[in-house]
Order: C-alpha cells, then sequence, then structure tokens
C-alpha cells in the first residue's frame, strides 16, 4: 500500500501541560500518545503524538491486518516487523 500525502514532523518547546498537547488529537482514529514521564519521570525526554495514520498494522499473534485511509484492508502471515 503506497503512503500518500506529506509527512509532518514538528518540533516543539515541551509545554507543562503535556496533555493539552493531546487533547485536540484525542477524538482522531488510532490516536496515540506516547508519553516519556517527563518531567515527573526525571529521564523522559520526548513524547510522540500521532493520529489518523495513513497506514496501520493490527497483530493479534495469529495475523496481522493491514489497513489505510482507503478502506482497503489486507491479511498477512508475516512478521509484522518486516511488513
Amino acid at each position: 500500500m503506497p503512503l500518500r500525502g506529506p509527512l509532518r514532523v514538528e518540533s516543539i518547546p515541551y509545554p507543562a501541560d503535556p496533555a493539552a498537547l493531546f487533547a485536540p488529537l484525542a477524538e482522531q482514529p488510532w490516536a496515540i500518545w506516547l508519553d516519556s514521564g517527563h518531567p515527573a519521570g526525571g529521564g523522559g525526554r520526548y513524547d510522540i503524538l500521532s493520529a489518523d495514520p495513513l497506514a496501520w498494522l493490527l497483530s493479534d499473534g495469529q495475523g496481522t491486518a493491514v489497513g489505510g485511509r482507503d478502506g482497503d484492508e489486507r491479511h498477512s502471515s508475516v512478521d509484522p516487523l518486516l511488513l
């Protein structure tokens, strides 16, 4: 499945309340926030926010579903890390 559209990566200052940055994305399809725990955790440095991906993988140990925005979905028995 070819990827379409530009990738957007944005670096911004770390806010006092990182949850406020995720709030506008929270209702989007496949929204995810990988929280580093900064500043409370001490070791965290970066958070990753993402939503509405061009493509996705969903693996359950028996196989992997591969889909995208176009609604096309296929199933594969290939190792998901290779997909």
